[in-house]
């Protein structure tokens, strides 16, 4: 608060009126290299440094023109306008209401075993069903067949499935599945979900938002991508 501080600069001015009327000697002149230091208003009114995004306690929120960066900044994608996210160590997620779905990448560095890989996938998607909170449903996943979908945005081949009889709670609702194939022994995986009731189009944000998805340089801007090697199908 101002307050405190101008009562302690009034407080000090006879002091200081006093010590100038006692002086034989004038004050020194600043030297033409020094820096003024900044006043408080100006202190104050400093814009405080951007959220990390790194959390929901940082209420980050997508909006136009706004990426996220998936694990080490190996990806980026646009959040859905209006959507809460956070750039987590191991995946990043965003919700709207009981809507939401997160991305993640595993890796299974120097393996040309395809059964490592696969393993190392279906890790990622346990992973990432735990952090939603959500109950997959009980049907196997469909990783052998063909694509619903496929979007080949930003230089990544897409596959996507959607399997009915996902939950959260007592909230019912299909379940969107993801995947590519990432150069190296490694790949990406996205899940979503959206209740049945939901009437916000919460669907055609995330399938968006996934198409949205883009190779990114260490500074987390997008880059052409490399051609994805073979091993392990989607």
């Amino acid at each position: 608060m101002t307050l405190p501080m101008r009562r302690t600069l009034f407080l000090a001015l006879p002091l200081v009126t006093l010590w100038l009327a006692c002086s034989s000697k004038p004050r020194p002149a600043a030297s033409a290299g020094s820096v003024p230091a900044a006043s408080a208003s100006e202190v104050a009114s400093a814009p405080p440094p951007p959220a990390k995004c790194e959390s929901l306690d940082d209420k980050c929120v997508g909006e136009a023109g706004k990426r996220a960066r998936v694990v080490l900044r190996r990806l980026t994608f646009a959040p859905p306008p209006g959507w809460s996210y956070a750039q987590e160590d191991d995946q990043t997620i965003a919700m709207s209401g009981g809507a939401r779905m997160a991305l993640g990448i595993y890796d299974s560095p120097g393996d040309k075993d395809p059964r490592k890989i696969v393993k190392a996938r279906d890790a990622t998607l346990k992973q990432l069903l735990q952090r939603l909170s959500l109950t997959a449903p009980k049907k196997p996943m469909p990783w052998g067949r063909k694509a619903d979908k496929v979007s080949k945005e930003g230089g990544l081949e897409i596959s996507m499935w959607q399997i009915d009889g996902a939950s959260l709670d007592k909230s019912h609702g299909p379940l969107l599945l993801a995947h590519a194939r990432l150069p190296g022994a490694g790949g990406f995986v996205a899940i979503a979900f959206v209740p049945d009731d939901d009437k916000a189009n919460s669907d055609e944000a995330i399938l968006a938002a996934i198409a949205s998805i883009q190779f990114a340089s260490e500074n987390g801007e997008p880059k052409p991508a490399a051609s994805p090697p073979g091993g392990a199908k989607s």
